[in-house]
């Protein structure tokens, strides 16, 4: 089978030479690609191939350059920078008929390695950003990412955020400059400028209280916009921040206040603040409040005891 130009360097118009075989490897005897979709594909295409007995001089240069898995890729890798820029290589070459590789699929590469107990390069110095960008020749910006995704965010959030880019898109939901300005980090805070003083409540815990939340809130508001555009780092950490207020308020009505009452009432500001309802109040407080302070100064929180009949929001906080 004649070989993609894009990936061996071999002439697209020369079939690979296997001793025995007749320059063509037969079906089923593929060792390793990249991908399971792709894998899959490949070996359907193979099976369609022999079960049809369609002549492999038939078979298009296109109609082949369009399946990448079917490229076999050989050769002795004695370090982990090029098998796996030879992936990205492969990954580059079919965006014919995929989406552009991002930091996810960059982190799924290493993954791969390290689980495989791949011996030839160090994976030591990958929480260096600079390193990175260097050895595989990509972006700061998704260097960045890369190395927060790797140890600095915890697998929680990694595998939320790798759901949340797959059904939404890299660089239309979120970019890569939001993942490597720390966002989703453990320790990160929002809690800068103007809102200094909220810092230890706008403050990504272990328990990933905060950050789960924030994410809930990206995927909430950008679902919702009719005329959808990625968020922007200035955005995104004034929601963060936000979201570290709304957490640090609902913890207090909950300490505060007797249970019946927070039972009843949770459930509703739960909801305005995933509606955005609440967002404008709470950037006011983050911008003019010092903690403490007491719910009864926050307008949302009279209006449910109002109407729960709440006891207990005069008690400082």
């Amino acid at each position: 089978m004649v070989p993609g130009s894009a990936f061996l360097e071999t002439p697209a118009d020369e079939p690979l030479e296997f001793p025995g075989l007749g320059g063509v490897l037969p079906a089923w005897s593929v060792g390793y690609c990249t991908g399971w979709r792709r894998s899959v594909t490949l070996l359907i295409c193979l099976e369609g191939v022999r079960t049809l007995s369609i002549p492999l001089e038939d078979l298009t240069h296109e109609f082949k350059e369009s399946l990448v898995a079917i490229y076999v890729t050989a050769g002795v890798y004695t370090n982990v920078r090029d098998v796996v820029f030879t992936n990205r290589g492969i990954t580059l070459g079919s965006t014919k008929t995929r989406r552009p590789p991002n930091a996810f699929n960059f982190l799924r590469q290493l993954e791969i390695l390290q689980k495989g107990g791949f011996d030839g390069g160090s994976f030591s110095e990958w929480d260096n950003r600079t390193k990175i960008q260097k050895a595989f020749q990509i972006g700061p910006k998704e260097a960045g990412a890369v190395s927060n995704l790797q140890d600095k965010i915890s697998k929680t959030v990694v595998a939320q955020l790798r759901e949340d880019i797959r059904s939404r898109g890299m660089n239309k939901w979120i970019s890569h400059d939001v993942l490597a300005r720390d966002v989703f980090n453990c320790g990160f805070s929002s809690g800068h400028g103007i809102f200094e003083s909220w810092a230890e409540h706008c403050t990504n815990a272990a328990d990933d209280r905060l950050v789960l939340l924030f994410l809930e809130r990206l995927r909430v508001d950008w679902d919702k916009q009719n005329n959808r555009s990625c968020w922007t780092v200035k955005d995104a950490l004034t929601l963060h921040a936000v979201s570290g207020a709304f957490l640090f308020l609902r913890d207090s009505l909950h300490a505060k206040v007797p249970q019946a009452d927070f039972k009843n009432c949770i459930d509703d500001i739960d909801e305005q603040f995933r509606k955005g309802f609440l967002d404008a109040e709470l950037h006011q407080l983050l911008s003019t409040s010092v903690p403490p302070t007491t719910l009864n100064d926050v307008s949302f929180m009279r209006r449910l005891a109002m109407h729960f009949n709440v006891v207990g929001l005069g008690q400082f906080i």
